[in-house]
């Protein structure tokens, strides 16, 4: 890609913006110590790009020079979250998340990824019944998500939660925040000695694409 990259710069900017933003996502991911050079040699009509300028905060993200406010503004601005979450699981502080979060509470209606995020901090620092209760709160929000029960399992570790997770997982209406997620319903299933359902999903799992499996 790099090899190209005079040639590149003799083209419009809509293609040069592309092609820059695959050169730093790939970056971002293996070097971001590499990302500084790049953006450097970024024409100021290039680096005023919006996706260039996603880029640039991942880009901190990784490299721990932002704080959450500023990714939390930026993400309010955009009305894209998804920088936020990777802000958070790059933190990986229960304690700083649930902080951060209780500023603005406003997330969690807004990123279904952060609602998880923020209930299992509550639980790693030991606010089980804070956990339980905005699990209820926001049931309505969420509880047609595979996510939301495995969050609601690991925190209650009721029957009566057991009962409705296998209530609801034979109807088969669970939609998935992640396609991968199928595998730990499946997992979830065996745990709990229902393996004719667990072989049910299996079958759909087998026949179907990851995207298709809600």
């Amino acid at each position: 890609l790099l090899a190209c990259e005079k040639n590149v710069c003799e083209i419009n900017k809509d293609f040069q913006v592309a092609y820059y933003s695959v050169i730093l996502k790939v970056y971002i991911s293996i070097a971001p110590e590499k990302c500084v050079s790049v953006f450097e040699r970024l024409s100021s009509a290039v680096n005023t790009a919006v996706e260039i300028e996603s880029y640039r905060i991942a880009y901190r993200i990784v490299i721990n020079d932002i704080d959450f406010e500023e990714v939390y503004d930026y993400s309010l601005n955009k009305n894209d979250f998804r920088l936020l979450v990777n802000y958070l699981a790059v933190t990986n502080n229960p304690a700083s998340i649930v902080t951060n979060i209780e500023k603005h509470k406003d997330v969690l209606e807004k990123s279904s990824d952060a609602f998880i995020i923020y209930v299992h901090s509550l639980f790693e620092i030991g606010n089980v019944d804070i956990a339980k209760s905005i699990l209820q709160d926001y049931a309505t929000l969420y509880d047609k998500y595979y996510e939301y029960w495995d969050t609601y399992l690991l925190v209650a570790k009721s029957n009566e939660i057991k009962t409705a997770f296998i209530d609801r997982s034979s109807k088969f209406s669970f939609e998935f925040l992640n396609p991968y997620s199928q595998y730990s319903l499946i997992d979830r299933l065996i745990c709990f000695k229902e393996y004719s359902l667990a072989n049910k999903y299996i079958e759909r799992a087998s026949m179907s694409n990851l995207d298709d499996l809600s």
